[in-house]
């Protein structure tokens, strides 16, 4: 039959961020702050696999003994082999309706980052360099279930490091507005430097492998007393 024609979608999901960010003003002439925290980052990729026609076995008499006895007895009979006497025989195939089916890949990182600040009207803009660990990655289907960490038991002879790169790296750059002197709001964006799934064997990594990890994000800053 016709080979399975597949339309796959790539989208991000949401994740979260915590961390604590310390200045060096007071230690080097520029003012860099210093960070460290966890991530949650992840994306969803839908496949949809196009409908396939069923296709009937076949018996090409042309090059039989008797084309005619041949023919007959193919006719006759029930599709298979053995009704084909000496003619040419070619099995079917079933057929199948569209289908589609989504995945969640969830990944968390140890994050390390540089920045350097500069007040910009009444907020501070700021840009650096993002590292992260990765500490676990699992994957789920459209149901919500498990289908394991990546590792050995759904990645053939490929362990979770031979899938999945240890390390991240990327640019961050965001922008924070203070809303008193502890408490402030941020927005910001990380563009990934680094493909996170390694380019091994593709019945592995499908199509995420050469996918970078980037993303939005916002949320509320509070000035800790020391």
């Amino acid at each position: 039959g016709d080979e399975l024609a597949d339309d796959v979608e790539n989208k991000g999901a949401i994740g979260g961020h915590f961390g604590v960010n310390y200045s060096l003003a007071d230690m080097l002439p520029v003012p860099l702050m210093v960070g460290a925290g966890m991530s949650m980052r992840g994306n969803s990729v839908t496949t949809t696999t196009a409908a396939v026609d069923a296709v009937d076995a076949a018996c090409d008499c042309s090059g039989a003994a008797d084309p005619a006895a041949c023919q007959a007895a193919w006719d006759a009979g029930t599709g298979l082999v053995g009704d084909c006497a000496d003619g040419a025989w070619t099995a079917g195939s079933a057929g199948s309706a569209e289908s589609t089916s989504e995945t969640v890949n969830s990944f968390m990182y140890g994050d390390l980052s540089i920045t350097y600040p500069m007040e910009v009207g009444p907020g501070v803009v700021w840009a650096g360099l993002d590292v992260g660990f990765n500490l676990s990655a699992d994957q789920t289907d459209q149901d919500g279930e498990s289908t394991g960490d990546l590792d050995a038991n759904t990645a053939g002879d490929q362990g979770l490091k031979d899938v999945i790169e240890g390390l991240d790296y990327g640019i961050l750059v965001g922008f924070t507005y203070p809303i008193n002197d502890d408490i402030g709001v941020y927005g910001s964006y990380y563009m990934g430097l680094a493909e996170w799934m390694k380019a091994a064997d593709p019945a592995v990594t499908g199509d995420d492998a050469g996918d970078k990890h980037a993303g939005f994000n916002v949320g509320v800053t509070y000035a800790l007393p020391f």
